[in-house]
């Protein structure tokens, strides 16, 4: 997720591509990026490509008493590691 306003130049650039019915990366409008989908050797883990982005994701679970004072409540634990090179 981009932070920064985008400058006029790029606004124009991307006015631009739009008008003339291209994306910001020169694709159609109506053009979408190869998707692929890799189920990992290891249980719960499989690759998403879409272009030249790739994303890795891992799931696991394990049951467990629920606690005395909450006998009819779960937990749910969600650990994000992102890449120091990743772009959000």
């Amino acid at each position: 997720m981009r932070l920064q306003p985008l400058t006029i130049c790029e606004k124009a650039v991307i006015t631009e591509a739009l008008k003339s019915g291209k994306r910001f990366d020169f694709r159609h409008l109506e053009e979408f990026r190869e998707v692929r989908l890799i189920v990992g050797a290891e249980v719960g883990t499989a690759i998403c490509s879409i272009g030249n982005t790739k994303v890795m994701a891992a799931v696991s679970a394990h049951i467990a008493e629920p606690s005395p004072m909450r006998p009819h409540k779960g937990v749910i634990n969600i650990d994000v590691d992102l890449s120091p090179m990743a772009n959000y």
